[in-house]
């Protein structure tokens, strides 16, 4: 569990940079863009992450 007052780097930066590296590599080793739809991996008002946004083929 990550105490998320008490850490001497951001949570949410990690948290937000984790979920969509791994959103990134579900839609292009199992969807493989079948939705024909642009899709962009964007954090809660951009605030968190090091990696959002990430644009994705459709």
């Amino acid at each position: 569990m990550i105490d998320g007052l008490h850490t001497e780097f951001d949570v949410n930066d990690s948290l937000v940079d984790t979920v969509a590296a791994w959103l990134s590599d579900l839609w292009s080793n199992v969807l493989n863009g079948a939705t024909g739809l642009p899709v962009t991996i964007v954090s809660e008002e951009g605030m968190y992450g090091t990696l959002t946004p990430i644009r994705l083929r459709g």
